[in-house]
């Protein structure tokens, strides 16, 4: 029998011997069931690209639900089990969730198939609530005990994985902290926001709060002293917050991930490095010729060696088809080791409009008079002067 996740627990049945070698049983003691369930709607519309065998073929075709995941995992202090919790988000709010207990013989967890259980309880509710998992929240706890699931999620299942570190014991404060005050009365707080006051000892008419690096540091260490010994959490709350922190990163036109521009203005690709869709260099092996991969391993060892750094300029990091490459041309450079960076000059509207009729002109289909002026040349020059003396000809630049 088929599993659905959410209605019917793993059987042994379930699970091909060949592959697996994990003991999966009915629910225990600290699992989780998903407690949604599709609506009437949605079932009608899967039944509906059901084949009957004395109907002819026809080509249905489905609209899917967008949604979002977490997914987390505590393994067990023997390691006989690891715990695995996954929440889903909507893009506003969590709307389920499940945690389930996969075992191991002998006490060796197998990285692979905690990869495949994610893998197929992703597809299941996937079919049976017709949605489809744009974004992944991975805890980096589990990434280190499955580090090919990042890969597995893009490559099987289309979904952007990121990785995030995210607590994995309870907080052991004492409760709300008392809140500062100073002679005026106003809360000082920790945050560095200065209170209006007119008093000795100030600058420029404001008080600065007595904290500092030092004493924030300093309580970090003894806040992360006390977490040592705090008990789990949950890995389906682990698996909440690593979502909602995907969320964030995904835009709320078409759901896609969301540019990342840095200090300097430069693209940082993958969201700065969150997204993980490779797992390592060697994933791009298979994609070339076995001559091909050897002399990019050459010329990248060259690279590395002689700490040769390089800079790419673009007038924009999405939109065409350079841009679209170079996202994915600086991943494997720095897969490779390669110190590769990639800037653009802030946006100017009235320059980009004089590089699409330039395009136009190009392409031949402009209208007869319109031509390059004087005056826009001078206005592109001027734009790239005041981007390069701004952000990459000053100490530390890339030029």
């Amino acid at each position: 029998m088929p599993r659905i996740a959410g209605l019917t627990p793993f059987t042994k049945a379930d699970v091909d011997e060949k592959e697996s070698a994990l003991d999966i049983g009915a629910v225990s003691e600290g699992e989780e069931e998903f407690a949604s369930r599709p609506a009437t709607e949605q079932i009608k519309r899967r039944l509906s690209g059901v084949e009957h065998p004395q109907q002819k073929k026809t080509i249905s075709w489905q609209s899917l639900t967008p949604m979002y995941i977490g997914i987390a995992g505590n393994l067990a202090a023997d390691k006989s089990y690891i715990e695995i919790g996954l929440s889903i988000h909507d893009a506003t709010y969590s709307i389920d969730f499940s945690i389930k207990h996969l075992r191991f013989p002998n006490n060796e967890p197998n990285a692979d198939e905690i990869a495949r259980f994610v893998i197929e309880t992703i597809k299941d509710f996937s079919k049976e609530h017709l949605v489809k998992f744009v974004g992944a929240g991975v805890t980096s706890r589990l990434v280190e005990y499955s580090p090919n699931v990042c890969g597995r999620l893009w490559r099987e299942l289309d979904i952007v994985p990121l990785v995030f570190h995210v607590r994995s014991t309870q907080r052991l404060l004492p409760g709300r902290p008392t809140a500062k005050l100073d002679a005026e009365g106003f809360p000082i707080r920790s945050t560095g926001i200065l209170t209006p006051q007119a008093a000795e000892g100030t600058q420029q008419g404001y008080a600065v709060p007595p904290s500092n690096l030092l004493s924030v540091a300093a309580g970090s260490a003894q806040t992360q002293a006390a977490d040592a010994s705090a008990p789990v959490r949950p890995a389906d709350e682990q698996a909440d917050s690593a979502v909602r922190k995907a969320v964030l990163y995904f835009g709320p036109s078409g759901h896609n991930p969301r540019l990342s521009i840095g200090f300097r203005n430069e693209v940082e690709p993958d969201a700065a490095g969150r997204i993980r869709i490779v797992d390592t260099i060697e994933d791009y092996r298979s994609s070339v010729r076995e001559p091909t991969w050897n002399a990019v391993l050459h010329y990248a060892k060259i690279l590395r060696e002689k700490k040769t750094k390089i800079a790419f300029f673009s007038s924009t990091p999405q939109g065409g088809g350079v841009a679209l490459m170079r996202h994915a041309l600086i991943r494997v450079m720095h897969l490779l080791g390669v110190d590769a960076k990639w800037y653009i000059p802030s946006p100017s509207p009235a320059v980009f409009r004089t590089t699409k009729n330039n395009h136009n002109i190009l392409q031949g289909v402009a209208d007869p008079s319109l031509r390059l002026t004087q005056a826009q040349q001078d206005q592109f020059t001027q734009w790239i002067t005041y981007n390069a003396q701004r952000y990459w000809l000053s100490e530390g630049g890339p030029l």
